[in-house]
């Protein structure tokens, strides 16, 4: 599965057939979050928070907006 770093955030890049996919095959219980921006702001301030969610078995964006920052951020680092 493939997933990007967010303000140190791993976002994994699921459509939702996979994420389905991923939660009928788990054999065990997993944790799933549903990080939105606020999260990536707080994360970014928060180690502890920060750890917590990367620590999810699945992280779900809750916003369209993700595609958008992660271009964002894509260009401001090839400056």
């Amino acid at each position: 599965m493939k997933s990007v770093l967010l303000k140190g955030v791993r976002i994994d890049k699921v459509n939702l057939p996979q994420a389905l996919d991923f939660v009928e095959k788990a054999t065990k219980q997993i944790t799933i979050f549903t990080p939105n921006i606020e999260f990536l702001i707080d994360a970014e301030k928060d180690e502890d928070f920060r750890n917590t969610l990367n620590l999810g078995d699945l992280n779900i964006p809750d916003s369209s907006r993700f595609g958008w920052l992660e271009h964002q951020l894509n260009e401001s680092n090839r400056i």
